[in-house]
């Protein structure tokens, strides 16, 4: 891939003038944090969407890709995260559906027939009539694999493939991977996660924020190298404000288990500060979600208490953690706004302990659309018709107003948004703060938490694996815990 670059409306480079060499029979890991620009960069290859600069060369020569159809008619397939299958179909008909020459006469026996030879043929095994739904997360990935094999896949581009899967389930994955390769397969492995770079790739090409920073050889690479390569440098504090001593939130042992029934966080304590920004690092997965919905009351917590001011609030039910002063920026807008509910309609929806009349209403969203830069046509507008910009500012403001959370947890609230929304939502935490508010702010823009936060504790494996001020990280340490969990000393 030559010079590939992509742009999302408005301004969100995500590929930027990106050169990529993949060599025949190789395993290829593409490493870098989320947003990154990994999964647009193979969303690309694959003809799910198109560069708006750019050159593909295959074996030597140029070749136009513009749509799914076209990369797999040249050998290319892509195994997305979140797999497309339907569960109350069998393995062998979900299969089927993309196997377009099988005729018009008895077409399941055709597609088994194919389905099975090129399951023994990369030990891929797999009962054909098994019913998607019967399957375990890593058999029905192996279905998603065979679906690519099946229509002559020869570059296979696997995106966070173990993201949903056990270790046990990881472990056979890897297994089968260096098997397709020693069949005569190339696989692009995208990941975050430099253990399976060392565990599987023969190569790893590093990309930050939408650029490559260098392609290596794996056996020439140290963890500590990939994690510099992958974080970048880590930023000055540009200012220090002392918080106060009493903690407003205090998490004890706490456990919480993910979507897949494991452990996500894993006795997991720590502590929130009066008048405080507490940031949270980590690379994506390491349980910050998980973390994040515990607290808010959108997931059960196994074992542990999480106290407000001293109070138990440990799995009480969101609409009750959010009377008793917690408010919530979700990373997810959708989770945050009612899309067919105005302007209007959205800044008071979680305010029901305040009285308003209709004038009031009006009132509070044109003063709340002018504080905090909002366009949008009227205060009736549904939300849905406004930019995503807009909708994080109106979430935002929703979350600030009257009246104040005590604790404020922020999950990305800046993600995607242009300099001067940024400014303006960092300006009104600084706000919050001042009048005492504990702010936990998650994410995964590493300047915006060692620029913001007065303490910074690094997340790993559902852990706590470090706790102190950002002057006292350097770039090495940081990455290293962020990547590995384990500091230089």
């Amino acid at each position: 891939m030559r010079e590939v670059t992509k742009i999302f409306p408005p301004s969100t480079v995500a590929n930027d003038n990106v050169t990529i060499n993949v060599k025949s029979g190789e395993v290829h890991a593409l490493l870098g944090q989320n947003g990154a620009g990994k999964t647009t960069l193979m969303k690309i290859l694959s003809g799910l969407i198109q560069p708006d600069k750019g050159r593909i060369i295959l074996d030597g020569r140029e070749v136009r890709i513009r749509s799914p159809k076209d990369a797999i008619k040249l050998g290319i397939a892509m195994v997305h995260q979140h797999f497309m299958l339907i569960p109350s179909e069998t393995v062998v008909q979900n299969v089927a559906l993309v196997m377009p020459d099988l005729g018009v006469f008895s077409p399941f026996n055709k597609a088994r027939e194919r389905l099975v030879r090129t399951a023994e043929h990369y030990g891929l095994n797999i009962d054909p009539d098994r019913k998607i739904w019967q399957l375990s997360v890593g058999e029905q990935q192996r279905v998603e694999i065979l679906k690519a094999l099946v229509v002559g896949a020869k570059l296979l581009i696997l995106d966070e493939p173990t993201s949903v899967l056990t270790p046990l389930e990881a472990t056979q994955l890897f297994r089968s991977i260096r098997e397709m390769v020693r069949r005569g397969l190339t696989v692009i492995f995208i990941t975050h996660k430099l253990n399976e770079v060392f565990e599987v790739s023969d190569r790893v090409t590093v990309m930050r924020q939408g650029k490559v920073v260098k392609t290596l050889l794996t056996a020439d690479c140290t963890k500590e190298e990939l994690a510099r390569l992958m974080i970048g440098e880590v930023p000055n504090q540009i200012r220090a404000v002392e918080p106060e001593e009493d903690t407003v939130m205090k998490i004890t042992e706490l456990t919480v288990r993910d979507d897949r029934d494991l452990v996500a966080v894993d006795k997991l304590s720590l502590e929130l500060r009066k008048g405080e920004i507490l940031g949270l690092a980590g690379v994506a997965g390491n349980g910050q979600k998980e973390l994040v919905e515990a607290i808010v009351g959108l997931r059960k917590a196994e074992h542990g208490t999480i106290t407000l001011f001293g109070e138990d609030i440990t799995n009480l039910p969101p609409n009750r953690v959010r009377e008793k002063g917690v408010g919530y920026i979700p990373e997810d807008r959708e989770r945050a706004l009612v899309p067919n509910m105005s302007v209007a309609e959205n800044l008071i929806l979680t305010k029901r302990e305040v009285r308003f009349k209709r004038e009031e209403i009006r009132d509070f969203t044109l003063r709340t659309i002018r504080d905090y830069n909002i366009i949008a046509p009227s205060v009736n507008t549904p939300v849905r018709f406004l930019s995503g910009g807009n909708q994080q500012l109106l979430i935002v403001a929703r979350e600030l107003s009257a009246p104040q959370p005590k604790v404020l947890i922020a999950e990305s609230p800046t993600h995607g948004l242009d300099i001067a929304r940024t400014n303006l939502i960092h300006q009104k935490l600084q706000e919050l703060k001042a009048k005492g508010c504990g702010i936990l702010l998650v994410s995964e823009d590493l300047d915006e938490i060692i620029e913001r936060s007065d303490r910074v504790a690094v997340i790993y494996r559902g852990k706590i694996v470090a706790l102190k001020r950002p002057a006292e990280y350097n770039r090495e340490e940081l990455s290293l815990l962020m990547t590995t969990g384990r500091s230089l000393r």
